[in-house]
């Protein structure tokens, strides 16, 4: 059985997580690694395929033998026995500080010698043009890189190694995925930690944030009002996900707050399968909106990013969506009803996105596929 080393943000946030479950699904006959705190080890043990090393322990194997250890050679140590070395993620090129650049980790797997894939990413925010060229150079010694944007395409297309394909949630099996029957109908909502300290550009939000959770709060009893309960999912623990939702459902009068539901991320099935039979969804995270559209349930997207604005303009440009910095400056809703404020991406164009999303695999499958490796 072929073995894939595969890095990315593995922290049970649920869009980073669906990579891994569309991932093993398209192969399932290779054998995927990942490093995962061991807290985080038992949503990933629910992915089939997926051999999961607790990064506590090898970090702590590391460090005792760190000075025995050159660091260049840790990545070619991990790779030991792996036919590839996959990077999976969305937002994992992001000039934080003007002197950033290429990592010193991605650099010395590029010197291990393992073949290198980078899937599903959009590249930026970005400071200096100095950031552009160094992963340009970057890009062009490894395997193959694919990207979901494509602003992000137009940076690097001068390369013969990078293709342009929707998000690989696209990917995701809709079908496998069985619905919830509920007593009532719900909206689901997922609201993002304006405070959250980790966001690259999150000083820019900050201030936005009581005005962002009052009109959460207020749009929420609009939609109790409407003959909906109210499901709020945190799609990220880590990025204090599930502190906005309890914000939000403190903020409910007490006779509304029977309808409303923090749901907790353990199961990926049992979350997947709450948002597929939802009346709608309101998105406040990337990846919700991806599956508002996978499912076609009706959505409205508060976009937080150019990554989120980027993707409407290339997949569904008629989406409705309003800014956080917008929504968080006044209540602009009156009333709620679906109709007026949420709309589903068209069937034909969602069709097209799940068929291109497949370009993303194109090269690792053929990689894996040709028995010699070369």
């Amino acid at each position: 059985m072929k073995k894939v080393i595969v890095d990315g943000y593995f922290t049970n946030n649920l869009g980073d997580d669906l990579f891994l479950k569309v991932l093993a699904e398209r192969f399932p006959h290779v054998e995927l690694v990942i490093l995962s705190d061991k807290k985080y080890a038992d949503i990933y043990h629910q992915i089939n395929k997926l051999k999961v090393i607790n990064k506590n322990f090898l970090v702590k194997v590391i460090n005792r033998y760190v000075n025995f250890i050159p660091s260049r050679l840790i990545p070619k140590l991990l790779s030991y026995s792996a036919d590839a070395y996959l990077e999976i993620g969305g937002s994992i090129f992001q000039q934080v500080n003007v002197s950033d650049g290429v990592t010193v980790k991605r650099k010395n797997i590029l010197k291990s010698g393992i073949p290198y894939f980078i899937i599903g990413s959009n590249f930026g925010p970005v400071m200096t043009q100095e950031y552009i060229d160094e992963y340009r150079s970057f890009f062009a010694c490894i395997k193959n890189i694919t990207v979901r944007d494509s602003a992000s395409y137009e940076l690097f297309d001068n390369l013969n190694n990078i293709q342009l394909a929707p998000d690989v949630v696209f990917g995701l099996d809709a079908s496998n995925i069985s619905k919830s029957y509920l007593n009532r109908p719900y909206i689901v909502i997922t609201a993002i930690d304006l405070t959250y300290d980790g966001r690259v550009l999150g000083e820019k939000y900050k201030s936005d944030s009581k005005g962002y959770r009052q009109n959460m709060v207020k749009l929420c009893e609009l939609i109790i009002d409407s003959g909906y309960d109210i499901k709020l999912v945190p799609f990220s623990v880590f990025e204090q996900d599930a502190n906005m939702a309890l914000q939000i459902k403190m903020g409910i009068s007490n006779k509304k707050k029977a309808k409303i539901e923090i749901i907790k991320y353990t199961n990926i099935s049992d979350i997947l399968s709450l948002i597929k039979s939802a009346s709608g969804i309101v998105s406040g995270r990337y990846h919700s909106m991806i599956l508002g559209w996978v499912f076609r349930i009706p959505q409205l997207v508060l976009t937080y990013s150019d990554k989120m604005e980027n993707t409407i303009t290339d997949t569904f440009p008629e989406q409705k969506r309003v800014t956080i910095k917008k929504f968080s400056e006044k209540s602009i809703f009156k009333t709620f009803t679906l109709n007026e404020y949420m709309n589903t991406i068209d069937n034909d164009n969602l069709k097209s996105s799940i068929h291109r999303s497949k370009l993303h695999f194109e090269k690792l499958s053929n990689f894996l596929n040709n028995d010699s490796l070369n």
